[in-house]
């Protein structure tokens, strides 16, 4: 048998992102106020961005007051101008992380990949994408990629960027150095059997102590399931102002942005003319054309947030439209694979455009996630939403005789009259969700 090595050329097709693309998808997942946030910062440190109706010109020429700073000359001092930064704290999690990365060496190549990994971080420290993922998207070896990851897990809190509540847990116990590895051993491979209190049969099958199966659950009492959750705003959902505005016209919704959530941001003509000036030497001119390169891709940025989430959003209201007409019963199960494919759309896309999204609808104000919904089996091979099948349970026990409280089985009988078939089980979960208690505790 004659065994040879030979090369042949393979064609495939890679998504690679761009350092623009990534600052995109930063900017389409963030709330309005998020945004404003944002955009306020970046005001204070481009002076070639301003905003419609503002006037921060004069601030601006201050800063760049031709007795301080002589344009003829060539002696600029960037260390003098308004792009000095100052010391800032962090408002959340990803800043924290930002925060930290910026005083780690990391590999030129590699750096786009963290703050890849960063963003893709939910409010709970977790990471929401897989490492092959991020591998194929950046062309990059796994290896690579997990020890990067690996940076960023060293970072605090303990447990940020895991894949997994085991992992986190893993993490935060080899943190502190008080627990040694039999400990840690033990309950990471018992996990699942402390969390359903399974004592004796983690006795029978672990060979330990009562004593240090209580010493184990002691040391998890210290561990955070969410190590993000410190950084989430208190306030965040407290004051909260519709994203989008729905309408209804001629039998059709149509989406639009709150006023209150435009904007409106522009060129500064001033500094834009400044670059044209004769007098004004090439430093600076050099770093305000910087800065209208920045100003010009942040407005498009936005705009194509702006475009996106309408669009998403059209698509959404217009599938639940019966339930917009005639209630929450209506409410039809819909995924983000259903609607990244009705648009051609990356599901991811959809995630982050979603979130943190309000709209506000003739039903009341909701956020855009609460229209994805899973679903149960119906009758006629159709689906029922999970969401309306819970409503249909509130709705039915709120007008029950209360000395005659509904057993689940007879609220499963209800269900099926209306042509939905779900296990009893099911019933009692939903009702468990809802906060409902029992029948037998719900008698008088």
């Amino acid at each position: 048998m004659n065994i040879s090595l030979t090369q042949k050329p393979i064609q495939s097709q890679k998504i690679i992102l761009s350092q623009g693309m990534i600052n995109y998808l930063k900017i389409l997942q963030m709330s309005n106020l998020d945004l404003k946030e944002y955009t306020d910062k970046v005001l204070n440190t481009n002076p070639m961005l301003d905003t419609k109706n503002n006037d921060v010109l004069e601030n601006y020429i201050e800063n760049f007051d031709n007795n301080y700073y002589n344009l003829k000359s060539n002696n600029y001092s960037y260390s003098d101008s308004i792009i000095t930064q100052k010391q800032v704290t962090p408002n959340n999690l990803k800043e924290y992380l930002f925060m930290q990365i910026s005083e780690i060496n990391i590999p030129y190549k590699l750096k786009p990949i963290a703050i890849y990994i960063i963003e893709s971080i939910d409010n709970n420290g977790y990471l929401i994408d897989t490492i092959e993922n991020i591998s194929d998207n950046f062309l990059t070896p796994i290896d690579q990629v997990k020890n990067c990851l690996k940076l960023i897990q060293n970072m605090d809190p303990a447990g940020v960027a895991s894949r997994s509540l085991k992992e986190s847990i893993y993490i935060q116990l080899k943190r502190k150095n008080s627990i040694n590895n039999d400990m840690i051993n033990f309950i990471i491979k018992n996990l699942n059997l402390l969390a359903k209190k399974s004592y004796s049969k983690l006795l029978k099958i672990s060979g330990v102590k009562r004593s240090y199966i209580n010493e184990a659950l002691s040391i998890l009492k210290t561990i955070s399931p969410k190590p993000g959750q410190n950084f989430c705003s208190s306030q965040e959902e407290i004051y909260v102002y519709p994203d989008i505005i729905i309408h209804k016209s001629e039998n059709k919704y149509k989406s639009q942005f709150s006023q209150e959530n435009e904007l409106n941001l522009i060129i500064n003509n001033y500094y834009r003319n400044l670059i044209k000036n004769e007098n004004c030497n090439e430093e600076l001119s050099e770093f305000f054309r910087k800065k209208l390169s920045e100003a010009i891709d942040l407005i498009k940025m936005i705009e194509k947030r702006k475009y996106t989430i309408l669009k998403i959003s059209d698509f959404i209201i217009n599938y639940q439209k019966d339930f917009l007409d005639k209630g929450f019963e209506h409410l039809k199960p819909l995924t983000m694979n259903i609607v990244a494919k009705n648009l051609d759309l990356h599901e991811s896309t959809i995630s982050r455009t979603v979130n943190k999204k309000f709209i506000q609808t003739s039903r009341g104000m909701f956020k855009l996630k609460f229209f994805f919904s899973s679903n149960s089996n119906h009758s006629d091979n159709n689906l029922v939403a999970t969401t309306s099948i819970k409503n249909i349970i509130k709705n039915t026990l709120s007008e029950e005789n209360k000395k005659k409280p509904l057993s689940d089985e007879k609220i499963k009988a209800i269900l099926e009259s209306k042509n939905i078939k779900i296990a009893r089980r099911t019933v009692a979960k939903y009702r468990n969700e809802l906060g409902i208690i029992s029948s037998s505790s719900r008698k008088i």
